[in-house]
């Protein structure tokens, strides 16, 4: 699941690149030219962005809601790598747990000085950079919108009887 999301996060770049390039292509002053219709039009843009923004809520969730557990400290502590377990004999008594909600953090700190990480390593880089797709397409969509060059209606011929 981690690499999936990661795939797409990555696979968005290049499309949204793609389509910001088009749209600056289009909108750029290169002299008199006849308009044209584009194929790329900003509801491509909104619905690239909102897709990226959801995937991205999606991470964040992920991340936040680890270590979420209707537990006992220990007991989720217990559930990481590098941790005792809970039939070891004398289970740590000054466990803190530390929370981070930007980036994403969970840590288990333990008395004798190990720490442990309990949100995976790919959720704050995929996050950061859907968050960054979407909000970077859906500025684009409302820059193509707002520079797009509008078209003068020409002037209908008389008609001749």
């Amino acid at each position: 699941m981690a690499w999936l999301i990661l795939a797409i996060g990555i696979a968005a770049l290049p499309v949204t690149g793609g389509l910001l390039l088009a749209a600056y292509r289009e909108n750029r002053a290169a002299g008199p030219r006849r308009p044209r219709r584009s194929g790329h039009r900003p509801r491509t843009l909104v619905l690239l962005g909102i897709a990226a923004l959801f995937g991205a809520g999606i991470c964040y969730g992920v991340g936040v809601t680890r270590g979420q557990y209707l537990l006992d400290p220990d007991q989720m502590c217990s559930l990481s790598p590098g941790r005792w377990l809970p039939h070891d004999a004398d289970p740590p008594r000054e466990l803190t747990i530390e929370r981070r909600y930007a980036p994403v953090s969970v840590v288990c700190a333990w008395p004798d000085g190990r720490r442990t990480e309990l949100v995976p390593a790919w959720v704050n880089p995929a996050a950061g950079l859907l968050a960054a797709t979407g909000v970077g397409a859906i500025a684009a969509a409302i820059t193509w919108t707002l520079r797009r060059p509008r078209t003068v209606p020409r002037p209908l011929a008389p008609i001749e009887e």
